[in-house]
């Protein structure tokens, strides 16, 4: 066995008699602060109408759903952070004021006065959906207060890698992700408050909210689009002769330069615009799924090569707005037609096989 060197000796006994433990009292602190901004974040989002989730302030702003979402995956992230890089941090300075940096964190990250650009890994996509992103959180909540109620050495390392740039242990990133579901909890309550956020409809009729004038006069216009003369030639094209099972399909049936190839950035550039203005709130969701079925068909004729186009063209956008109004089209259907999408499917099937034997 190799007789350990005097300096590591000393390094040894220096992280054993300075690294700080945490309190009962503190302990306890952050308990309460996660089970408050956990439910905090359940209560600003309970029983909202999947208009009222999916509502945006301003084109630049989030809706509910989007910050719901960058909610469960800031838990994942700063959670990460912590067992990951804190947990294996060096012990700090034994004079470290944690009382003075704790109500640092406790102030800062709540307060919605000064805003900041979320990272990348954090920025909302819709790869959930509401109820998703909530169970999601709440999954990952449960984690850290396991986490906090078992670790006895939160205090023990400490690292100054940071927004604050200060030296912040353990602890203290649980405090922070706190802090960071009860910031973006005041976001959700900002969209709530807007004027033109979405009122809930309690009469008889069983949509879940009224579309409004405007709403129906922009889906109107919408219609009127969809009836120009070339849009409906491309609109017939793409019915009878879009099937495609790789991305060298597309470009054999549809090369750029080619009338194919006009029509079918017609038709897609028509459905993605619809569906983005779907998306932003702009359009009134019982309405345009009731009425404007089509866009569900041309998102199942791109399904399946979506993803190699997105590699192939270093764009994860791509036909993005399509594909979330399409998934949320489906759970919609589902709950009021149970068995429409695979009989839909089915249909589309045939129908290429009958088109097939024909040309």
């Amino acid at each position: 066995m190799k007789k350990l060197s005097l300096a590591a000796i000393l390094l040894w006994f220096a992280t054993a008699v300075f690294a700080q433990t945490l309190s009962q009292a503190d302990r306890d602190k952050g308990l309460q602060y996660l089970q408050q901004t956990r439910d905090g974040v359940v209560a600003a989002t309970k029983d909202l109408s999947e208009a009222q989730m999916r509502f945006k302030p301003a084109p630049d702003r989030w809706s509910v759903a989007e910050t719901l979402e960058h909610i469960a995956l800031g838990e994942d992230f700063i959670f990460q952070n912590i067992t990951a890089n804190i947990m294996k941090a060096p012990a700090g300075p034994a004079d470290r004021d944690t009382a003075k940096i704790d109500a640092m964190i406790l102030a800062v990250l709540p307060d919605r006065t000064q805003k900041r650009q979320a990272p990348g890994p954090l920025v909302p996509t819709g790869r959930w959906t509401a109820a998703e992103s909530l169970d999601h959180f709440l999954k990952s909540r449960a984690n850290t207060i396991e986490f906090l109620q078992s670790t006895p050495d939160l205090r023990a390392h400490v690292s100054a890698e940071n927004p604050f740039q200060q030296p912040l242990d353990g602890y203290d990133w649980i405090l922070f992700l706190a802090g960071h579901s009860d910031r973006h909890t005041k976001q959700i309550l900002e969209v709530k408050a807007d004027p033109n956020f979405p009122k809930n409809w309690k009469g008889d009729n069983p949509m879940e909210t009224k579309p409004t004038h405007e709403q129906a006069q922009l889906q109107l216009q919408l219609y009127d689009l969809r009836r120009e003369a070339r849009l409906r030639q491309a609109r017939d094209w793409f019915t009878k002769n879009f099937f495609v099972d790789k991305p060298e399909d597309f470009m054999k049936i549809a090369a750029p330069g080619t009338e194919a190839g006009a029509f079918v950035g017609m038709v897609f550039g028509y459905w993605e615009q619809a569906c983005a203005m779907l998306n932003y709130g702009l359009l009134h969701e019982d309405l345009f799924f009731e009425t404007s079925g089509e866009f569900y068909g041309v998102w199942e004729r791109l399904r399946g090569i979506t993803p190699a186009l997105r590699e192939q063209w270093v764009y994860k956008q791509l036909f993005i707005n399509l594909e979330q109004a399409s998934l949320r089209y489906e759970k919609w259907v589902e709950n009021r037609s149970p068995g429409h999408i695979a009989a839909m499917r089915e249909f589309m099937k045939q129908m290429r096989s009958q088109l097939s034997k024909a040309a």
